[in-house]
Formats: C-alpha cells, structure tokens, sequence
C-alpha cells in the first residue's frame, strides 16, 4: 500500500511566519515614522529661517530708506519699530510715509504697517505667520562718530512640537538720515 504524503504547513509553523513578519512590518513602520518626524521637524527649522530672512530683508529694505526713526527712542529698545521713508504720493510728488513693525497680538506672526501722512493704513503685511515671534529694536547712536542706525533682533518659534527656536540679531545702518550725512552739501563739504 501506497501511504501519501501530505504536504503543507502546520498551524504553528503559520503562526509562528505570521509573527515574524508582524515584528518584521512594526520594525519598518517605526523607523520611517522616526524619519518622517526628523523630516518634518527638519523642514519646519528651514522654513523659520527662510521666513526670518525675508522678514529681515524687507526691514532691512525699509530702514536703509528711514529719514527718522520715531521709534525707539534712541538709546532704547523696544518691541516696535517706527520710522518715516520718502515715497512717491499718488500724483508722483514726494511725501514721508510712516512703517511700523510689531508682533501681531498673541505673538503670531508680524507685522508690517505702512501709514500715510494722515495716519491711515496703505499697506499691510504680515510675515512668520505660522510662527511664534518676539522682537527687540534698539536705536543706536555711536558714541565716537555719532552715526545712527538700529539694531533688530528677532526671535521665531515654529508652532509645530519640537521644532528648534531660531535668533536673528543684525546691525543695521540708515545711511539716508540727516545725522548720518557727511556734510552739508552734495560734494560733502
């Protein structure tokens, strides 16, 4: 008598592939989520940065063209700046036009105001919105030369856990202001 072979897998043979290739699935399921997460928190840093260098730029921008800075006062520091620009009116004559930088209120954000010579709103921007941010400008004279400029210091927070804070400190010098002139006339004499 012919005996037949059965072939096949036992219960406990599937059961034990089944766990091997479930321990196998939960291994490469954690470490993607771990390099998803160091990916996210990654590009949340980069954005900060870029956000604050173009909030840093357009400062920049802005007070290379101050003519006074009302705020702060110099000396001090403050979370505000103020400061007043030339700018083209609509009939193409020159006019001084206010810019206001501060942090939107619950510190989301910030903004940048530009203020006509009546006080009213012309222009209204905000940059770092997603992003916690703190600001600090001080008006600085210097002592030996007496030229002025200010000192922005900016300060962002990513709103997403555990993303790093991002500093941004930067000297910046208003060469179109009166006090800062060689001289009196236009062949600086």
């Amino acid at each position: 008598m012919k005996t037949i072979k059965k072939s096949g897998f036992s219960t406990i043979e599937i059961m034990m592939a089944v766990l091997v290739m479930s321990v196998i699935v939960i291994v490469v399921t954690r470490m993607l989520s771990m390099g998803l997460k160091g990916g996210k928190k990654g590009t949340a840093h980069l954005s900060i940065i870029q956000n604050s260098m173009v909030l840093m730029s357009q400062f920049d921008l802005d007070l290379q063209r101050a003519v006074s800075i009302i705020q702060p006062t110099p000396g001090n520091n403050s979370p505000e700046a103020m400061f007043e620009v030339y700018v083209l009116d609509s009939n193409g004559k020159l006019a001084t036009s206010t810019i206001k930088y501060r942090a939107n209120p619950g510190q989301k954000g910030f903004s940048r105001c530009r203020l006509d010579s009546g006080g009213n709103t012309v222009e209204n921007q905000t940059f770092c919105r997603e992003n916690l941010t703190l600001a600090s400008f001080t008006h600085a004279v210097d002592s030996a030369t007496g030229k002025v400029g200010m000192i922005a210091a900016f300060h962002l927070h990513a709103s997403t856990k555990g993303s790093e804070d991002f500093f941004l400190k930067r000297y910046i010098y208003c060469p179109v202001l009166a006090s800062n002139s060689r001289g009196t006339s236009w062949k600086g004499q």
